[in-house]
């Protein structure tokens, strides 16, 4: 029988071992990713559109000098577009080297997580070429776990490397920032 002092030793042992995860909504349905790769949240504040851009992408906004390309999930996840509500938010999160945007309709905590929560992806959503859901959290409900880094193809980040081309309205580029 484990004594309490062992007891307290386990329960630090697995809290140090707990991934943090930010929990964030798009539509109905709860999502989340590693807290590790975002550099920050913001208020959403009005982008400016890109022509000929992919229907996923906002638009660009200015970010302490940087042009930084919004994607909104709720369309990249296939939701339909609503009105940006009073909860929205921007998670900064760099994505195969760029920093982007990541539009989501509300965040709701950063959460420290035991990994016995989380299964993988399953097989049904593997197999049909979802790269973007790497588990699910069990925890209240499911909550899909999202990879960034599947969320765009080789040819959605090559769009998003043209946008960092993109000055805005009014604006001058200067090279040497």
């Amino acid at each position: 029988m484990a004594s309490s002092t062992d007891n307290n030793q386990i329960e630090k042992t697995n809290t140090s071992l707990d991934v943090v995860l930010v929990i964030f909504r798009v539509g109905p349905d709860l999502y989340s990713i590693d807290v590790s790769v975002i550099q920050e949240v913001i208020p959403v504040i009005a982008a400016t559109k890109v022509p000929s851009a992919p229907d996923f992408i906002e638009g660009v906004i200015e970010l302490r000098k940087l042009i930084v390309p919004v994607v909104d999930l709720r369309a990249r996840l296939g939701y339909a577009k609503t009105d940006v509500g009073k909860r929205a938010r921007y998670l900064i999160v760099s994505v195969s080297g760029r920093i982007v945007a990541m539009m989501v309709d509300e965040v709701i905590e950063i959460a420290h997580v035991n990994p016995s929560s989380f299964s993988p992806a399953p097989e049904i959503i593997r197999d049909a070429g979802v790269k973007y859901v790497c588990g699910v959290l069990r925890r209240n409900g499911l909550t899909l776990v999202l990879d960034l880094e599947g969320a765009l193809s080789q040819k959605e980040i090559a769009a998003l490397k043209e946008m960092d081309q993109v000055s805005l309205p009014g604006k001058q580029r200067d090279e040497g920032e």
